[in-house]
């Protein structure tokens, strides 16, 4: 009997217990609810807005995104000009209306915001440029020169934006006389340019090498001296030479000497590209006992610093130095093209024989000025300067052929499956190739 009222007191007491339970259990129901809404919606809001990302950007396989990974970058930094260019031609044309062309016009506007979008785009682009496998090499140069080659490279992709942008919007101005837009147009027409800007800026320079480099250097010298020419407030100019140009005034003389002294440290950057196709070449070529590919670097320097000097010091300044510079220029290119066969011995014999052919045109150019007198110095400046860079060109077309740098090799460095990956030098080493 004991035994069974020991038994219901304990079952009262586990049910007191129970219900004791139940007590905290209720009172706790609250909070645990909520904690439990909070574990299941968050996780649903998050699939959900992933699937609806998915669906409206529908993400393409590793290969499409590999391949396709400079131009996204390059989409993006777009968008970003445009948006910040939107709030900047809002804030200068608000409630205003503007010309096309001007001193405060939507053209002055969007080429100043588009110069700098494009410059900022162009130094990401370069700075993505060094970690691809034919641009490791500017990771060996001295800080210093690091800088001058970034800032060359932009002022030079700049400058050719800022000409191109100032004539399209006067030639609009041209034939759109007398149009003015409202607020909203202004701000629009502002944002695109500079989103364009941005855009070609950064695949300008993540592609750069010494091919592109090249043919950018000939527009900027073609597009800056006949922006001198043209605007030359001496009718017979060309009776003389073409430095009587930089002597001018006004914008003439500005714009041909800038062009030369941009273009002379292009020149010399040039040369950096240059040399380092060259010892990627010269691992796979057959040795050579005279091959010199430091003295081709420091002729395309010399050379360039020969075109700067005539730039920095015009006829009318000093002509015993600007002389000097031009002509040093002449003999160092001359004794380039003379020395070719041994300096760079082991290109194909097409090279030498073009180059020789060259070089006889320009000295059959130089008879015909002198002693034959068909024509003025102003033509033979012009069929050297042709001769020159054609030969530049075909020259820096061959040596990219030969060291075989693609733009495959570029876009697998820069895509987002290669970040992180080492890229083999050739001592056997990695290096990051992780995009910017």
């Amino acid at each position: 009997m004991s035994e069974r009222v020991e038994a219901g007191a304990e079952s009262a007491g586990d049910g007191g217990a129970g219900v004791e339970h139940g007590r905290h259990a209720s009172a706790g129901g609250g909070s645990a609810a909520a904690e439990l809404s909070r574990e299941v919606l968050t996780p649903s809001v998050q699939r959900f807005f992933a699937d609806l990302v998915d669906a409206l950007y529908p993400e393409g396989s590793k290969r499409d995104e590999a391949s396709a990974s400079v131009e996204s970058r390059g989409t993006y930094l777009a968008a970003g000009a445009f948006a910040l260019a939107a709030v900047v031609g809002l804030i200068v044309f608000f409630g205003r209306s503007v010309p096309l062309w001007g001193t405060f016009s939507v053209g002055t506007v969007a080429t100043a915001v588009g110069a700098v979008c494009g410059a900022a785009s162009g130094v990401v682009g370069y700075l993505a440029s060094g970690k691809t496998e034919g641009g490791r090499w500017r990771s060996e140069l001295h800080v210093v020169q690091r800088i001058a080659d970034t800032v060359t490279i932009t002022l030079l992709q700049v400058t050719i934006l800022v000409m191109v942008m100032l004539a399209v919007f006067f030639s609009l101005q041209q034939a759109f006389r007398d149009l003015e837009v409202d607020a909203f147009t202004g701000l629009m027409i502002t944002a695109v340019v500079s989103a364009v800007a941005a855009y070609a800026m950064y695949l300008s320079a993540v592609h750069l090498n010494a091919q592109r480099l090249s043919g950018l250097l000939a527009v900027f010298v073609l597009v800056g001296v006949m922006v001198s020419m043209v605007t030359s407030q001496d009718p017979e100019w060309w009776k003389l030479h073409f430095s009587e140009l930089g002597a001018g005034t006004g914008i003439s003389r500005y714009s041909f000497n800038v062009t030369l002294i941009v273009a002379g440290f292009v020149m010399s950057t040039l040369g950096l590209y240059i040399a380092a196709d060259l010892r990627r070449w010269e691992r796979t070529a057959r040795p050579s006992p005279t091959r010199n590919v430091r003295a081709v670097q420091v002729a395309f320097v010399v050379i360039g610093l020969g075109l700067a000097g005539v730039g920095l010091v015009p006829v009318n300044v000093s002509l015993f130095f600007h002389n000097t510079f031009a002509t040093g220029m002449a003999v160092v290119f001359v004794a380039l093209l003379v020395s070719l066969r041994w300096v760079l011995d082991g290109l194909p014999r097409a090279v030498f024989v073009f180059s020789d052919a060259l070089l006889i045109g320009v000295a059959l150019a130089v008879v015909l000025w002198w002693p034959v007198g068909y024509y003025n110095l102003t033509a033979l400046e012009l069929i050297a300067a042709g001769l020159i860079f054609t030969w530049l060109i075909v020259f820096i077309r061959n040596l990219g052929a030969l060291a075989g740098v693609s733009e495959g090799e570029l876009v697998s460095s820069l895509s987002p499956s290669s970040s992180g990956s080492g890229v083999g030098s050739a001592d056997g080493s990695g290096v990051s190739a992780g995009g910017v």
